[in-house]
């Protein structure tokens, strides 16, 4: 019941249970929920662009990783360190 109150919210998530619903749905192999997830979110920091970039390598995406990756470079949100492994 939490999740459905958190991800129906018309309210905008925190960053950190964004990050948090993005690996949790990756993990369960949910990644239509994990991208509407991140799609919703106007602020964008760099944990939540690695969780996304994180469930599409766990899934061999590699061509959208690389799309995130460069929008993420446009936002200015800079890698690090994490972000390469």
């Amino acid at each position: 019941q939490i999740h459905a109150v958190i991800v129906n919210s018309e309210f905008e998530l925190h960053a950190c249970v964004a990050s948090t619903l993005v690996d949790m749905y990756g993990k369960c192999g949910n990644i239509d929920q994990a991208c509407q997830v991140f799609g919703r979110m106007l602020k964008r920091d760099l944990a939540l662009w690695n969780a996304m970039m994180a469930v599409h390598f766990q899934y061999d995406h590699g061509e959208e990783v690389v799309k995130l990756y460069h929008l993420m470079e446009q936002e200015c949100v800079k890698p690090s360190s994490i972000t390469f492994v």
